[in-house]
C-alpha cells in the first residue's frame, strides 16, 4: 500500500444547474488543496451556467457540450480530461461536508493497485444517510436496494453521484456505458464489471 498524497480530479457533469454550482461548489473548492483540479461538464444548459462558472468560478475548467449528451456521456467526458489518477464524480446538487476531502485522500492513500472505486455517504435534507447497497441475482437480473445498514465498508456498486475512483481502471473499464442513457443503471454496471474483473471497491461510511 502506498502512503503518498493523492491528488484529486473533481468531475461534475451540469445541466442547467447554475444556482447548484453557486452553492455547492464553494465548499467544495474550499477543502481542495494545489494540484487538485475541478472539472465543470456543461450539457448544453440554457440557463446562465456558464457564465456563473466563468465569473465566479474562473479556477474551475469547464467543458461545454453544444447538445445534450446525457450523464453518461458528459461523464465520460469530464474523466477523459482529468489529470489525477484519482477522480472524484459528483453530482451539482452534491456538496462535501467538512473534513470530506481530507477523509477521502487520506483513505485512498491507504489503497493499493487493485482498487477500483469508493462510495461516500451522503446525508438528505432530513439527515438520512445512505448510499451503501446490498442487491442479488434474480431471474437473470440484479435486484438492488439501500442496505439497511449504512455502517459497513462494503457494497454492491458506488454511486455516480458521490464516487472516487482510479482513472486507470476506469479507462480498462471502458467508463460509462451510454447504452443507459439517460441514466441511472451506468454506476451499477461499471462497479459490477469492476468486481468481474477482480478489482476491489467499497464504501466509506
Amino acid at each position: 500500500m502506498s502512503s503518498m498524497k493523492r491528488n484529486l480530479s473533481v468531475v461534475i457533469p451540469n445541466y442547467n444547474g447554475s444556482a447548484l454550482l453557486s452553492k455547492n461548489l464553494p465548499p467544495l473548492l474550499h477543502q481542495l488543496e494545489k494540484g487538485d483540479e475541478v472539472i465543470v461538464v456543461d450539457d448544453a444548459s440554457t440557463d446562465n451556467s456558464i457564465e456563473v462558472l466563468k465569473q465566479s468560478f474562473p479556477e474551475v475548467t469547464v467543458l461545454r457540450n453544444y447538445s445534450n449528451k446525457r450523464f453518461q456521456f458528459s461523464c465520460n467526458k469530464g474523466v477523459q480530461h482529468a489529470k489525477s489518477e484519482f477522480v472524484l464524480l459528483l453530482n451539482s446538487d452534491v456538496r462535501p461536508l467538512k473534513n470530506c476531502i481530507k477523509n477521502l485522500r487520506e483513505y485512498l492513500a491507504s489503497t493499493d493497485e487493485n482498487f477500483f472505486s469508493v462510495g461516500l455517504a451522503e446525508l438528505d435534507k432530513k439527515e438520512n444517510r445512505s448510499g451503501r447497497a446490498v442487491g442479488s441475482f434474480q431471474k437473470g437480473l440484479i435486484l438492488h436496494d439501500r442496505a439497511q445498514d449504512q455502517d459497513k465498508t462494503t457494497t454492491l456498486w458506488t454511486t455516480g453521484g458521490s464516487m472516487a475512483f482510479r482513472k486507470s481502471i476506469w479507462n480498462i473499464l471502458g467508463g460509462f456505458d451510454v447504452l443507459f442513457s439517460p441514466a441511472y443503471e451506468e454506476d451499477k454496471d461499471i462497479s459490477y464489471r469492476a468486481l468481474k474483473r477482480g478489482y476491489q471497491i467499497a464504501f466509506l461510511p
